[in-house]
């Protein structure tokens, strides 16, 4: 009952949110209009905006991603530009992950937006992916370090997310709060080779 409280509490001062915040619908769009100027393909500055393809490859079957999905769908929409949505996968994992990027033609892809699974297990997948043309934009979870400036992790165009580092410690000291600075307080975390947990 307590955690309940807790939770509720947190929620009332905007510190947890349950519902995913309009502003992710915005960032597909900033998404979008980012592409038109940074696409690395010459097949891609040529091309008429009815025959650009975006592809977003969720991470998970999550309300999170869908919201994603919605997104950059409605953006692609309003910008006239062609939208493909991968299957969410069951399961958060690199193997599942990595048989929907197989799945995709990425010969008339433009843009790859991406929920990577792993900072490190997908390079190398998103590097093929980039050499063939097409700009890797991360969402929600960045690959490598996040520094897309240098190093293996630079053909990746942009990553859009929150600062969890900060939302955790905003968390953190409102619990500290609630709880009195006294006591404990269990912390669940998810998959240890992902950048958002």
């Amino acid at each position: 009952m307590a955690d309940r409280r807790i939770l509720d509490s947190l929620r009332r001062e905007g510190v947890v949110q349950s519902a995913v915040p309009a502003r992710t619908l915005s960032i597909a769009v900033l998404l979008v209009l980012a592409f038109f100027g940074c696409t690395p393909s010459e097949r891609s500055s040529s091309a008429s905006l009815e025959s650009r393809q975006i592809v977003f490859v969720p991470a998970v079957e999550d309300p999170f991603y869908r919201a994603i999905g919605a997104g950059a769908r409605s953006a692609s929409e309003t910008a006239g530009v062609q939208y493909a949505e991968a299957e969410y996968p069951e399961v958060w994992s690199v193997d599942a992950q990595r048989a929907v990027l197989q799945e995709f033609d990425f010969d008339t892809v433009d843009v790859l937006l991406i929920g990577p699974v792993s900072t490190a297990a997908l390079n190398e997948d998103l590097q093929q992916i980039h050499r063939r043309g097409v700009a890797v934009i991360t969402v929600d979870t960045y690959v490598g370090d996040g520094d897309y400036t240098e190093g293996n992790d630079s053909y990746a165009l942009s990553f859009v997310g929150t600062d969890n580092w900060i939302g955790g410690k905003e968390v953190a000291e409102r619990l500290a709060e609630l709880v009195g600075k006294e006591g404990a307080v269990y912390v669940n975390t998810t998959h240890s080779d992902v950048s958002s947990v």
